[in-house]
């Protein structure tokens, strides 16, 4: 099974923060979360993205450190012929989630890193 990551309401995800943090090798410089059907996924970019960026201010408050990164992953799809518009769509709610969370909680808008499959001549590429 692929390696999973800790949900936001587990005190795992607490320690295992901390012990990254706290660690003079390692350097934790943001989270990743999927969006999807998973168990543990987030339904959609909008609740992903306030979940995500309260997480990281409460990093912030807890620990002082600033994280810079926001991973979004996603299992979804996207045909050839409605790329561009369907990219557009989720780009355009990507910014007006990341406008909405990070004026509330005055943090920096972090840099957004997407991870999604696209269908690319037939087959699934990652």
């Amino acid at each position: 099974s692929a390696p999973r990551g800790f949900r936001f309401d587990s005190t795992e995800a607490d320690v295992a923060m901390a012990a990254v943090i706290g660690h003079d090798r390692l350097n934790l410089v943001g989270l990743h979360c999927d969006i999807g059907t998973g168990d543990d996924d987030f339904i959609s970019y909008p609740a992903a993205i306030g979940q995500m960026i309260a997480e990281m201010t409460q990093v912030r408050h807890d620990h002082g450190v600033l994280l810079t990164r926001l991973g979004l992953g996603c299992g979804r799809i996207v045909p050839p012929a409605t790329w561009t518009a369907e990219w557009r769509r989720i780009a355009a709610e990507i910014d007006e989630s990341l406008d909405d969370a990070c004026g509330t909680l005055r943090f920096p808008r972090p840099l957004v890193v997407l991870s999604a499959p696209v269908a690319v001549g037939g087959r699934n590429a990652a």
